[in-house]
């Protein structure tokens, strides 16, 4: 009977041994100062000029179901007034306003989607199209939206009631097409088509259609998800401090679901959506223009700790290079901005809040805010090179 009293000693030791560190971590809980609670956010800053009670983009996230795009900001009066603040208001229609944009009868549309919208101007006239609306003899009009990938785009220039008046069109665009594909189209229904919104899934499995394909069950994750829920504290800075020493080989891909394998898949979408509003174009007169918008991680200068990973990057340089080598863009105007900001002696760095000094550093010269959204400077710098390009093809001349 020795053995049971043995395994009754270990039992309890085991069980003191638990106990002691359950204390521990508790104990050290309480005493470890979670990093995310000295973050300074971006509202919290001058950047914004007044003073802001909390992020004033938040409210514009929630996508709103559209009998036209599938999703897009809101569309209705009454949700429009609701969310509209002193930073960001939408139009009557639901999108973007810009101030002073109806001295002129012709023209240009600015299409794509949170990035062309201006996620993180500091107001409506610091935005793409409001910016390109003070030095361009026409009426510069918002037609993007959050989340709006080259099929909403073209629905949306489609749908546009003065078309008759336009005469030039500028999809701002490409990040949407290539996240929701890479992390949402390919997790879902292979039937589904290659360019379908983003949340397209979840508006599935609302209906009772569930398709999202469920994750392998994982140990791993299972107990970290625990540990940040008993112990956030612990866990946060734990993570702070892996990511610090983490080596860029070894990040783990955001395009999680892609390879060199889907570059041609996702170009040549992305390309017919482009070839039809360039015949919609046409069509009415005017030209379609092409503008592939920045990422952080395709710039040289990024920090490469904050960079996607080299198989990511390898990845969306490819899919680029595909549409700016294809047919359409050599009989077509296209522009490629991923890059457009190296060499530029600005603060290549996404903003964080970690610190006094890096608040201070990208306010003063920063552009990037994270990977695919950009503030006032960065708009700016944008505006004045699709101007230069209009110009460059004859949509307007300077006087």
């Amino acid at each position: 009977m020795s053995w049971i009293r043995v395994f009754g000693v270990t039992t309890i030791i085991v069980i003191n041994l638990l106990l002691v560190t359950l204390v521990g971590l508790i104990f050290l809980e309480f005493n470890t100062e979670n990093r995310d609670n000295n973050r300074i956010y971006l509202y919290q800053t001058e950047y914004y000029k007044s003073p802001q009670l909390g992020n004033p983009y938040w409210s514009f996230r929630i996508k709103k179901i559209h009998p036209y795009y599938i999703f897009s900001l809101p569309y209705k009066k009454s949700d429009i007034e609701a969310i509209n603040n002193s930073v960001v208001s939408l139009n009557n229609e639901g999108f973007r306003k810009i101030n002073n944009n109806e001295r002129q009868l012709k023209k240009v549309l600015i299409l794509g989607g949170s990035f062309s919208y201006g996620t993180y101007a500091t107001s409506n006239d610091t935005t793409i199209g409001a910016m390109l609306n003070k030095n361009l003899p026409y009426q510069v009009v918002n037609r993007n939206a959050p989340s709006w990938n080259s099929h909403q785009e073209s629905i949306a220039l489609y749908k546009y009631r003065d078309l008759e008046n336009v005469e030039a069109s500028v999809s701002l665009t490409l990040a949407n097409d290539l996240g929701i594909y890479c992390t949402e189209r390919l997790s879902g229904d292979p039937d589904d088509p290659i360019d379908s919104p983003e949340s397209w899934t979840s508006l599935l499995s609302i209906q009772g259609k569930q398709v999202a394909k469920k994750e392998p069950f994982s140990i791993w994750l299972t107990i970290k998800s625990l540990s940040y829920k008993l112990f956030p504290n612990i866990y946060t800075n734990l993570s702070v401090n892996k990511g610090e020493t983490l080596k860029y080989e070894d990040k783990p891909p955001f395009y999680k679901y892609c390879n060199n394998k889907h570059v041609e898949i996702i170009a040549d979408s992305f390309l017919f959506n482009q070839k039809q509003m360039s015949q919609v174009a046409k069509s009415y007169g005017f030209k379609h223009f092409l503008v592939i918008q920045p990422m952080y991680s395709l710039h040289q200068e990024a920090d490469k700790f904050k960079k996607l990973s080299k198989n990511d990057i390898y990845f969306v340089k490819n899919v680029i290079k595909y549409i700016m080598n294809s047919d359409y863009c050599n009989n077509n105007p296209c522009l490629d901005l991923s890059a457009v900001f190296d060499n530029g002696n600005y603060f290549m760095d996404t903003y964080t809040g970690n610190s006094i000094k890096e608040v201070d550093d990208w306010l003063h010269n920063g552009i990037f805010k994270d990977e695919v959204h950009i503030n006032d400077r960065g708009n700016k710098i944008i505006s004045d090179r699709i101007g230069s390009f209009l110009l460059l093809n004859n949509v307007y001349k300077l006087h």
